[in-house]
């Protein structure tokens, strides 16, 4: 039951730092003051998202060479395009194929981030 709390404590950490980031200070306060329930629901209604259904980014090292050229690259793309979204790449990485990001990046910012 511990760990599952240090993993929701992450990944409520970097939902805030995405979307408040003066919150992410405070959120063993939250944790202590409020239900998981509470807090998702007042976040699913404050930013329209829940804090707890992207899993905390896996480590750098746990990547292979390819995974982490790509992952360099999107960082540096996002910076250029889209200065918040350099942050979350973890989380991109994870929820979405390097297709996907391909696609959905020439979509929004016409321009491939892996080239």
């Amino acid at each position: 039951m511990a760990s599952d709390a240090a993993e929701k404590r992450a990944m409520l950490v970097n939902f805030y730092h995405q979307h408040n980031p003066e919150q992410a200070e405070q959120v063993d306060a939250i944790m202590q003051a409020h239900t998981m329930e509470g807090i998702r629901d007042a976040c699913v209604a404050r930013y329209n998202a829940d804090p707890f259904k992207v899993p905390p980014p896996p480590p750098t090292a746990a990547m292979d060479s390819d995974a982490e050229e790509k992952r360099v690259m999107l960082v540096n793309f996002y910076r250029k395009h889209n200065p918040e979204q350099a942050e979350q790449v973890d989380a991109i990485m994870q929820a979405h194929t390097m297709e996907g990001i391909r696609d959905a990046c020439v979509a929004r910012y016409n321009a491939d981030p892996f080239k």
